[in-house]
Protein backbone atom coordinates (compact mmCIF):
# COMPACT_ATOMS: atom_id res chain seq x y z
CA UNK A 1 0.00 0.00 0.00
CA UNK A 2 1.19 3.29 -0.76
CA UNK A 3 0.21 6.37 1.62
CA UNK A 4 -0.48 9.05 -1.24
CA UNK A 5 -3.20 10.86 0.41
CA UNK A 6 -1.97 14.69 0.90
CA UNK A 7 -5.57 15.52 2.20
CA UNK A 8 -5.17 15.28 5.60
CA UNK A 9 -2.39 13.62 8.15
CA UNK A 10 -2.20 10.17 9.18
CA UNK A 11 -3.36 9.76 13.18
CA UNK A 12 -2.40 6.27 13.76
CA UNK A 13 -1.62 3.47 12.22
CA UNK A 14 -1.26 -0.20 13.53
CA UNK A 15 -0.98 -3.80 12.48
CA UNK A 16 -3.38 -6.61 13.31
CA UNK A 17 -2.39 -9.06 16.41
CA UNK A 18 -2.10 -11.75 13.89
CA UNK A 19 0.23 -9.57 11.81
CA UNK A 20 -1.45 -10.05 8.55
CA UNK A 21 -3.43 -6.40 8.09
CA UNK A 22 -2.42 -2.86 8.83
CA UNK A 23 -4.91 -0.27 9.51
CA UNK A 24 -4.22 3.19 9.24
CA UNK A 25 -6.36 6.04 10.03
CA UNK A 26 -6.28 9.65 9.17
CA UNK A 27 -7.38 12.28 11.08
CA UNK A 28 -10.00 13.77 8.24
CA UNK A 29 -12.00 10.48 8.83
CA UNK A 30 -10.34 7.96 6.31
CA UNK A 31 -10.04 4.86 7.62
CA UNK A 32 -8.15 2.08 5.12
CA UNK A 33 -6.92 -1.59 5.98
CA UNK A 34 -4.69 -3.30 4.09
CA UNK A 35 -3.29 -6.97 3.62
CA UNK A 36 0.57 -8.24 3.97
CA UNK A 37 0.56 -8.16 0.27
CA UNK A 38 -0.39 -4.65 -0.05
CA UNK A 39 -3.61 -4.60 -1.26
CA UNK A 40 -6.55 -2.81 -0.18
CA UNK A 41 -9.46 -4.60 1.66
CA UNK A 42 -11.36 -2.30 3.21
CA UNK A 43 -12.08 1.29 3.68
CA UNK A 44 -14.56 3.56 5.02
CA UNK A 45 -14.87 7.45 5.62
CA UNK A 46 -16.23 8.45 8.49
CA UNK A 47 -17.81 12.20 9.45
CA UNK A 48 -15.92 12.32 12.57
CA UNK A 49 -12.12 13.82 12.99
CA UNK A 50 -10.12 10.27 14.79
CA UNK A 51 -7.68 9.83 16.90
CA UNK A 52 -6.79 6.53 17.93
CA UNK A 53 -7.44 2.92 16.69
CA UNK A 54 -7.55 -0.23 18.33
CA UNK A 55 -7.98 -4.24 16.98
CA UNK A 56 -9.49 -6.69 19.10
CA UNK A 57 -7.40 -9.82 19.64
CA UNK A 58 -9.32 -12.02 16.72
CA UNK A 59 -7.84 -9.24 14.11
CA UNK A 60 -11.51 -9.07 12.75
CA UNK A 61 -12.73 -6.24 14.71
CA UNK A 62 -11.50 -2.51 15.09
CA UNK A 63 -12.17 -0.09 17.52
CA UNK A 64 -11.97 3.49 15.64
CA UNK A 65 -11.72 6.68 18.65
CA UNK A 66 -12.71 9.99 17.84
CA UNK A 67 -11.70 13.21 18.81
CA UNK A 68 -15.48 13.73 20.92
CA UNK A 69 -14.77 10.51 22.49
Amino acid sequence: MVNNRKASFVKDMKWSPDGTKICIAYEDGNVIVGGVEGNRKWGKEYPHRVAMISWAPSSKELMIGTNNG
